[in-house]
């Protein structure tokens, strides 16, 4: 879904869907190390996108995650 579109909106604002798996622990990553590769690959090829958002707490966050 986050392929298609980033920012995809789950059940209560654009871009939910991101922040949920910003929010995912490093343990919870660990379980599944082949599509956390997939997600940072996604954050990269999106980060302009990301950055246009009016969300600033997404912005920093997926900063935060890449750093």
């Amino acid at each position: 879904m986050l392929q298609a579109d980033v920012l995809a909106e789950g059940d209560y604002y654009p871009g939910d869907l991101l922040n949920s798996l910003l929010g995912l622990s490093e343990e919870g990553w660990n379980l599944y190390p082949n599509e956390k590769i997939k997600f940072v690959e996604l954050l990269r090829q999106n980060i302009s996108t990301i950055e246009r958002t009016e969300n600033k707490e997404l912005i920093r966050k997926t900063k935060d995650y890449l750093s």
